[in-house]
């Protein structure tokens, strides 16, 4: 029994050992790029320098958009093996493997090894999830949080106890990256309609009550320090303003979810329509309108665990989608719940495909078709699904590349390190300069011009940097004594006279002083 058990956990040993090639092998090679990456550095940078552990802090600006837990977990790899670009990737790397992981078990729990292995392998055809196990960002913990909570809700109906994991560790979610979470609480909360019972709803508050208690107490520490300005920013930008506009130039149009998963999943993502095909079949049996209702039930209570699922897919995805700031990363929490579903109508197509194998080819040349059937189509099934994760793997790591590319602009912020002074004042790109002119009010928020279009300068220049959107105010702060300028050389005729000193240039960028 227990040689059967290893063996079933096989599959999943070879999956993680590949992916977690693929994810350490090349880790720590890159600069950070991306803005995530860049505020995230500089939190962890700066929230020991400042002593501030509160809230996140860079470059000086109090960051209120979310809960600081991300920042203080980063302490911890960047404490033992040093700040770099591999440790403070590496929690992002451990959790991407730890959702593939999770997603496996939980399908061998609740399924079986087929959905198990065919549901992981999604998981890593699809680039968001990819993408983000190898970054800097809270999106893929945030991910795994959610689905271990979902997994703890599930098993709540049996053991008690799950029921407060289950707060905690929607709680810890909304700790990482703020109050969406919410959105797969009320997801929940209407499958309890399923099997309306007075001891479920009473199980999803004692639920709730957990997770007010996990987050209730930073939310309240952080409203008597900062007031107004704290639900300004954390409240009515977050939600209710990027609800309503599209903040920052982010104007994709309602579809938008729609389309990056059909990019992003297919052809996977055509198996999907099979339950929903085979559950109204179940339902439309019988003419009479009650006994379609009725049949509704039975069936919704007899598959109440993929119900569950599409549940959590679809209403999340619904309020995304009339979310009107669309970004691609808000739907990664979805991604595992996909997986599964995906897996489950690949696994009836696999049945299907096996009896039509079996009755008219394999049958004719040997009584044990029906293993040999099964046997051939999953692993052409596995086959491609390895192939389509393995190439997207390779074409985002480039684990033959050893060479750390680096940008022009990248060449200069690394040089300011070396030069003494402690302020940069920074002229940001014309292309910055033109958006602030042109983005209407309702689409910005507090940290629209906070960074200047440019937040890993901060980060790897290790100055405190003065970003400046306006040429006039630039020219009036010239000519300071101990201060760093730097600027495009596109933009070299405002300055009023030439620099004193030129510390260094390149075929873009000027750093100079007075």
């Amino acid at each position: 029994m227990k040689k059967k058990t290893l063996l079933h956990y096989l599959p999943l040993a070879v999956i993680l050992a590949v992916a977690g090639w693929f994810f350490f092998v090349k880790l720590g090679r890159n600069l950070f790029w991306d803005w995530d990456e860049c505020l995230y550095g500089q939190y962890v940078k700066e929230m020991p320098r400042a002593g501030h552990y509160l809230t996140n802090i860079w470059n000086g600006y109090i960051d209120l958009q979310k809960p600081p837990l991300y920042t203080w977990l980063l302490q911890i790899p960047a404490g033992l093996l040093g700040r770099s670009e591999f440790s403070l990737r590496l929690l992002s790397a451990i959790s991407g493997l730890g959702l593939i992981a999770s997603v496996y078990i939980f399908c061998k729990k609740y399924f079986n090894l087929v959905i198990a292995t065919l549901a992981s392998l999604i998981l890593l055809t699809a680039e968001l999830v990819v993408i983000y196990s190898l970054r800097l960002n809270t999106d893929i913990v945030y991910t795994l949080f959610i689905f271990w909570a979902f997994w703890a809700w599930l098993e709540s109906s049996k053991t008690p106890r799950f029921t407060y994991i289950a707060g905690l560790l929607f709680g810890i979610s909304t700790m990482l990256k703020g109050i969406g979470s919410t959105q797969f609480l009320g997801a929940l909360f209407l499958t309890l309609f399923i099997q309306p019972k007075k001891a479920h709803f009473v199980r999803y508050f004692k639920m709730l009550a957990t997770f007010a208690i996990v987050i209730v107490p930073w939310h309240l520490l952080v409203y008597q320090r900062y007031g107004a300005d704290f639900i300004r920013i954390y409240f009515y930008e977050n939600i209710i303003q990027r609800g309503k506009y599209p903040i920052e130039f982010h104007r994709e149009r309602w579809w938008f979810y729609f389309v990056l998963l059909f990019r992003e999943l297919k052809p996977w993502i055509f198996a999907g329509i099979v339950f929903p095909l085979i559950f109204a079949f179940k339902i439309f049996k019988e003419k009479n309108l009650k006994k379609i209702f009725n049949n509704f039930l039975k069936v919704a209570r007899k598959d109440h665990l993929l119900v569950t699922i599409l549940l959590v897919i679809l209403i999340p995805l619904a309020g995304l989608t009339r979310f009107h700031t669309r970004i691609a990363w808000y739907a990664l929490p979805l991604y595992p719940f996909i997986a599964i579903y995906l897996a489950y109508n690949l696994e009836i197509l696999l049945r299907f495909a096996t009896r039509l194998l079996d009755r008219f080819v394999i049958s004719r040349f040997s009584p044990n078709g029906k293993y040999i059937s099964m046997t051939i189509i999953s692993i052409l099934m596995f086959v491609f699904l390895s192939r389509d994760g393995i190439m997207l793997l390779n074409n985002e790591v480039k684990p033959s590349q050893n060479e750390r590319a680096i940008s022009i602009r990248d060449t200069a912020i690394i040089k300011a390190k070396e030069l003494p002074f402690s302020v940069m004042n920074y002229l940001v790109a014309f292309g910055e300069r033109q958006a602030k002119e042109i983005l209407p009010p309702t689409e910005q928020i507090d940290m629209t011009w906070v960074y200047g279009g440019h937040p890993c300068a901060v980060y790897y220049s290790d100055k405190q940097i003065k970003y400046y959107y306006e040429i006039e105010t630039f020219k009036k702060n010239i000519g300071k004594k101990d201060q760093l300028y730097l600027l495009h050389k596109d933009d070299r005729g405002v300055l009023p006279a030439e620099p004193k000193t030129i510390h260094y240039e390149n075929e873009e960028y000027l750093f100079f002083s007075y």
